[in-house]
């Protein structure tokens, strides 16, 4: 038998209900914006989770070209700008989108346990150092519908808020 800090079981509790909540008025959203912003409304009223956006994923591998900002990216507000800008230039080279979004959208694994699993040096290591840089301690990856991905983070480590356990109910 698994015990929580009753205050974390509600919060998920509170989470879910939240989240069926906006699923269900989600079809009267007209823009990608307002989808993004009242999915930030529900996670950051139960957790210190925001938005970072959603991404559809291509059927053919590609490079950062691939994943046209507007098209099949989607940012929310909630992302440092700064950020953003960095990102996109280092992405720009020889960086393969496809594999670092599988990666981050592993189930149940928030960034912070990816890096402890894979333990990337050097190079590989660049789009961690970049998020703690602009305080994005931690974030996690929602895989949606087969090709979809939408991102949140954090400015506190996630497996010490949502721990497995309650990430799984």
């Amino acid at each position: 038998v698994l015990i929580f800090e009753p205050k974390r079981q509600t919060d998920f509790a509170n989470l879910q209900t939240g989240l069926i909540a906006y699923a269900n008025r989600v079809e009267e959203l007209r823009s990608p914006d307002e989808v993004l912003e009242e999915l930030h409304a529900v996670t950051t009223q139960h957790l210190p989770l925001s938005v970072m956006g959603a991404v559809r994923l291509p059927l053919k591998s590609g490079d950062w070209e691939s994943i046209q900002l507007g098209k099949l990216a989607f940012l929310h507000k909630s992302v440092p700008e700064r950020w953003r800008e960095e990102y996109e230039a280092i992405a720009r080279g020889k960086f393969r989108p496809m594999l670092f979004l599988a990666a981050s959208s592993m189930a149940m694994h928030t960034w912070t346990e990816i890096r402890r699993m894979f333990q990337p040096i050097g190079i590989d290591n660049w789009t961690y150092d970049l998020a703690l840089k602009h305080g994005m301690r931690d974030g996690l990856g929602c895989p949606v519908g087969g090709r979809w991905v939408l991102l949140f983070w954090s400015r506190k480590e996630l497996s010490n808020i949502a721990t497995r356990p309650l990430r799984i109910t």
